[in-house]
């Protein structure tokens, strides 16, 4: 697991959710698109969460089977478009859409790893 614990792995998750939810909040797709830094963050941020998803132990996988784990690792493949840089779409839909909808999973595993 490269010297990482599964309660830090979770905690980045939503730390980085969280912080994606403060950065699009109260904002339209356009106002998105049209504002670099938040963009930039947002991509950043999906990253961090992948990177966090990937390097969940098997086990921990296979445990909590019902979080899509390889859905999650993939979503900075999966934001990129066909060709070079991102798929404005598609980043915009995993801020707003997807991962808000798997944060309350997220969060319950975490608060089991605590006790």
């Amino acid at each position: 697991m490269k010297g990482r614990n599964i309660p830090v792995l979770l905690q980045e998750i939503v730390d980085n959710i969280n912080y994606i939810r403060q950065l699009t909040k109260g904002i339209t797709y356009e106002e998105f698109l049209n504002n670099d830094p938040v963009y930039i963050a947002t991509i950043e941020s999906i990253t961090k969460i992948s990177g966090a998803a990937e390097q969940m132990p098997t086990i921990v996988r296979v445990k909590h089977s019902l979080i899509p784990w390889n859905a999650i690792a993939g979503l900075s493949a999966g934001i990129r478009s066909t060709g070079p840089g991102t798929d404005p779409v598609k980043v915009w839909k995993a801020a707003t859409e997807y991962l808000p909808g798997i944060k309350p999973q997220i969060e319950q595993m975490l608060d089991e790893s605590r006790q």
